[in-house]
């Protein structure tokens, strides 16, 4: 309920001065403050999270996510200057090939990366392709 409120709150507060982006900066604050206040409840219950080594690893992964998503921009933004024609193969054939960038600069160096999280999706994905392959 007070996520509802919240949102509706900030909704009203921050369509005027942004447009459409108001929508989206608005549910994103709603859905940060959710996830402090369930993580903090989730620390008082459990006695203790291991807030700190997470906190260091959010923030790496937060910039990193940061970084190649402004290079994915300028992808998008190099091949509209490439290829000014926007018909809709092309547009979508541009965004493939800018998403795909901004992917594949992410995904691959956190793949290597010594979180259990990460050694889990690996090793699914692994079992997957060779179940696939058999």
């Amino acid at each position: 309920m007070i996520n509802i409120f919240l949102n509706a709150l900030f909704d009203w507060l921050l369509i005027g001065p942004f447009g459409a982006t108001g929508l989206v900066l608005a549910t994103v604050s709603v859905n940060i403050i959710s996830l402090i206040a369930l993580l903090w409840i989730l620390h008082r219950r459990l006695g203790g999270l291991p807030l700190l080594p997470w906190g260091g690893w959010i923030t790496l992964l937060s910039i990193w996510s940061f970084g190649c998503g402004l290079l994915a921009y300028f992808t998008q933004i190099s091949l509209d200057r490439l290829w000014p024609e926007s018909t809709l193969i092309l547009l979508i054939v541009k965004l493939a090939i800018a998403s795909g960038v901004g992917l594949l600069t992410f995904a691959l160096p956190v793949s290597r990366l010594p979180l259990p999280e990460v050694q889990q999706l690996r090793d699914r994905l692994l079992r997957r392709r060779q179940s696939a392959e058999s």
